[in-house]
């Protein structure tokens, strides 16, 4: 077995401890939109983040304004046009995410290598799909 539940709880615990300013699944999804567009190379566009569906036009307006006022987000002027508001995220919290990166793919490697069928004793398949990871 893969001992996926030791694993997650690691994971648990690097999040509580490295990601403290995430504090609700908003946050999350906020950090990991803009933090996908960074790798890209794309700017994220604060209209992106409302187009994302992530809450409320007001959820996500007091959520970007917390992490921006906690140095997680960093927000400036696209091409010059202050109408356009470009967010990134900190330089620490990209150094924090490669940490966090680097976890997630040793547990992915650890499930990888444990098939759905490992985890019944008495040898019946799995109904659950194989995971892609």
């Amino acid at each position: 077995m893969a001992n996926i539940f030791i694993q997650l709880t690691k994971l648990r615990n690097f999040e509580k401890r490295h990601l403290p300013y995430l504090r609700s699944i908003e946050d999350f999804d906020i950090v990991r939109s803009v933090g996908a567009g960074q790798e890209l190379g794309q700017p994220f566009l604060l209209k992106h983040l409302y187009v994302e569906g992530i809450g409320s036009v007001a959820t996500v307006t007091r959520r970007l304004n917390r992490l921006r006022a906690q140095g997680t987000l960093i927000a400036s002027s696209h091409n010059g046009d202050k109408r356009n508001i470009a967010l990134s995220l900190a330089p620490t919290v990209l150094k924090t995410y490669m940490r966090y990166g680097i976890l997630l793919t040793s547990i992915g490697e650890l499930v990888k290598g444990s098939s759905a069928k490992d985890a019944f004793h008495d040898g019946t398949e799995s109904v659950l799909p194989e995971a892609d990871f």
